[in-house]
């Protein structure tokens, strides 16, 4: 950017809640500096745009369409974001720019392939298939999963709630530097799931945090695939085949709006 305060035009997504902020730079426009301040100064619901995750798009070097950079609110990276490369494709679908087999972006934790979907509830959904997956036990009850990003899911015998979440972190020591979610069967094909976002906190949905969660129950034979997962801001279906490292994400989504705004905005105060 040439100047202190120079426009840049940005969307407002949403998936399940869980909401997003994204900035084409596709074109070879100068990409707006993303300094930690200002992406958390951005991500404040009341002085900023307000989102859970930032979202830019590059030109890609490799095979993939174009690449996504991912910033979480307090302005550290992030390697993968599920529900928000499912509302990228509904936002690129909307502007006419997700073809009939849908398109691969290049993501930190690797290729993602972006489609659309069947419906769900009566909502339109599009999939994101998600590379990367690893499992890793730490004892009963109680397992990572790796998808670029760290989950750390821990099996409760009733969905949980706020409360629940709330009491789990404070008693996960390195509970900060992961994505935490409590997971309930619910019977063999739906799981109730709380998720603690690093970065984020406690939000409405987590896309990553469903398919850890999924994955983790169906390796210990807990539910069967495909499973549905039931978050407060709403439903995904998680796909996963054990042994393979890709697992299917789908669920609803949507732009919200778009527009301009004065990069950095606002100013900081003295």
């Amino acid at each position: 950017m040439t100047t202190d305060r120079a426009p840049v035009r940005f969307a407002k997504l949403e998936g399940l809640g869980n909401d997003f902020m994204l900035v084409d730079a596709r074109s070879g426009a100068p990409t707006p500096p993303l300094d930690p301040a200002i992406l958390r100064r951005l991500a404040d619901r009341r002085l900023g745009v307000g989102f859970d995750q930032f979202l830019l798009l590059l030109p890609s070097r490799d095979d993939a369409a174009f690449a996504v950079v991912i910033h979480n609110a307090d302005g550290s990276p992030a390697e993968q974001c599920g529900n928000g490369m499912r509302a990228l494709a509904a936002w690129l679908d909307a502007h006419d720019q997700l073809p009939e087999h849908g398109l691969v972006v290049a993501t930190p934790a690797g290729p993602v392939h972006l489609d659309r979907a069947e419906p769900i509830d009566g909502q339109a959904a599009w999939s994101a298939e998600l590379p990367g997956l690893q499992l890793l036990e730490r004892g009963p009850g109680r397992r990572e999963v790796r998808l670029g990003n760290p989950h750390r899911v821990l099996r409760v015998d009733v969905p949980p709630d706020a409360e629940a979440l709330a009491a789990a972190f404070r008693a996960e020591p390195d509970a900060a530097g992961l994505n935490l979610g409590l997971a309930c069967a619910v019977d063999r094909h739906r799981i109730a799931l709380r998720v603690h976002e690093r970065g984020a906190g406690p939000t409405p949905a987590c896309g990553s945090g469903a398919c850890a969660a999924a994955a983790s129950m169906i390796a210990s034979g807990e539910v069967d695939r495909p499973v549905r997962v039931d978050q407060p801001g709403g439903s995904v279906v998680v796909d996963w085949q054990p042994g393979e490292s890709r697992v299917r994400l789908t669920g609803p989504a949507r732009p919200i709006f778009e527009g301009w705004i004065a990069w950095p905005n606002p100013t900081p105060p003295n």
